[in-house]
């Protein structure tokens, strides 16, 4: 099994967020409130995980051993 870089796997939950704020725009046009505010709790809280992860990788960056190559500052 071929492990991937941490920024892919980052990636692609930042690109899942994406789609859904794509569908809440679309679920937002039939007026579905329910799916709209379902979506931005859903964000919001990967958003949140997302910045738990890169805080806890920043010392790993600095030594360029996190595989997130540059996104920790």
């Amino acid at each position: 099994m071929t492990l991937h870089p941490a920024s892919r796997y980052l990636g692609g939950v930042l690109d899942f967020t994406g789609e859904l704020n794509r569908y809440a725009i679309a679920r937002a046009t039939v007026r579905d409130k329910a799916a709209v505010q379902r979506c931005r709790d859903l964000v919001d809280a990967i958003m949140v995980s997302v910045g738990v992860v890169v805080r806890l990788c920043e010392p790993a960056c600095r030594r360029g051993a996190c595989g997130l190559s540059g996104t920790c500052s």
